[in-house]
């Protein structure tokens, strides 16, 4: 039998960034890493109070791939269940020759970490979340600072959490290293901003968080809550001018909108006792909203109300914003967080409570619906 806490730390660091989980379901998780130097890659997995240890590789084709960016999907688990897992990698030193692919003589190890996966059956669904950090690693560090993987079943990063995607390892760094040791034993669930989708590197969002299907739009449940995540695009028209004529997202939300009205007439949906979306730009409507907004307004916002939403959560607007419900055609609550405030989920299926932080600690907000 072995206990996850008493697995005994690697002798070799494996230098890099992460490990991080951006992906976790009821069956399986997904770990990214970071590696200066070509790697062969696999990762162990051991389920809590188990013997047996699991090795899952990055595969393509049916061919383990080498490189400097990875990731494993880890499949085949057990719902709420709790996972040792390790990285592990040997540097390619040749790679030149089909047939004789040269490695260094030993395999690096990392450290331990550990993962517990969703489970519907759960009693409270429990989450911490932020938003438009445009890349202030101090900002983003401070606001988790004192939180541990117990206080969270996952960390949402609500969008924008960098302003551009002209370098995908400066998007890494900026998102993944201010909180790199929460990130070891936290899944990382994202739901993309318009910034996300600004830079030459917009295409290798999935060396950060992996997409489903090609898209970046999902939806899952944790215990009594079911999450739809929206992938909200850019905020101004098609045809804008900064977008240089290569802007899609009308297309793009159309099909989302299709997606959403499926999803939400889902068995595992419908019958969740409390129903979240999370969407960067919130559905309300100003006099002064811009395009986007306006346009999720008119063809998601329905579809939602319909499904019966209870609460949005959303971004964008770098304040703190509380619009009721009906103030706007919603029949939900909408909560737009703050750029540099930490928002905190709880719920037991019978009512939510929502506590908002400050970087320095501070409760500036708190809800119960």
């Amino acid at each position: 039998m072995i206990l996850l806490n008493l697995l005994p730390v690697s002798l070799f660091a494996q230098a890099g960034l992460g490990p991080w989980v951006p992906d976790v379901s009821e069956t399986s998780f997904t770990v990214n890493w970071e590696t200066p130097d070509s790697q062969l890659v696999r990762v162990e997995v051991v389920k809590d109070g188990a013997a047996d240890t699991l090795n899952f590789y990055q595969t393509r084709y049916g061919r383990s791939l080498v490189g400097t960016s990875h990731s494993v999907k880890v499949t085949g688990l057990e719902a709420g269940t709790r996972y040792a897992y390790r990285v592990c990698g040997i540097k390619v030193l040749d790679e030149s020759q089909p047939y004789q692919l040269v490695y260094e003589k030993e395999e690096k190890k990392g450290e331990w970490h550990g993962i517990v996966t969703l489970d519907s059956k759960a009693p409270v669904c429990r989450f911490s979340m932020v938003n438009d950090i445009h890349g202030d690693k101090e900002l983003f560090a401070e606001l988790f600072k004192g939180i541990s993987p117990q206080d969270m079943d996952f960390m949402l990063m609500n969008g924008d959490m960098v302003s551009y995607m002209t370098s995908i390892d400066v998007v890494k760094d900026c998102i993944i290293s201010p909180v790199e040791t929460l990130l070891h034993d936290v899944p990382m669930l994202y739901a993309r901003g318009n910034h996300e989708g600004r830079g030459q590197d917009f295409w290798r969002f999935e060396e950060v968080s992996p997409s489903r299907d090609g898209k970046a739009w999902y939806a899952f449940r944790q215990g009594p809550v079911a999450f739809i995540v929206i992938d909200c695009g850019e905020d101004k028209p098609d045809g804008h001018p900064a977008y240089c004529g290569n802007a899609h997202f009308d297309q793009y939300r159309a099909e989302e909108a299709e997606w959403l009205r499926s999803v939400t007439k889902e068995k595992w949906f419908r019958t969740a006792p409390y129903k979240v979306c999370v969407s960067h730009i919130p559905m309300s409507l100003e006099e002064d909203s811009w395009y986007t907004q306006k346009q999720l307004h008119e063809t998601m916002l329905p579809i939602l109300n319909k499904a019966g939403v209870d609460l949005m959560l959303s971004a964008h607007f770098h304040r703190h914003v509380f619009v009721p419900e009906g103030k706007c055609g919603n029949s939900f609550p909408i909560i737009v967080n703050d750029c540099d405030e930490r928002l905190d989920f709880v719920c037991d299926g019978r009512k939510a409570k929502l506590e908002i932080y400050d970087r320095d600690g501070n409760a500036v907000h708190e809800y119960e619906f």
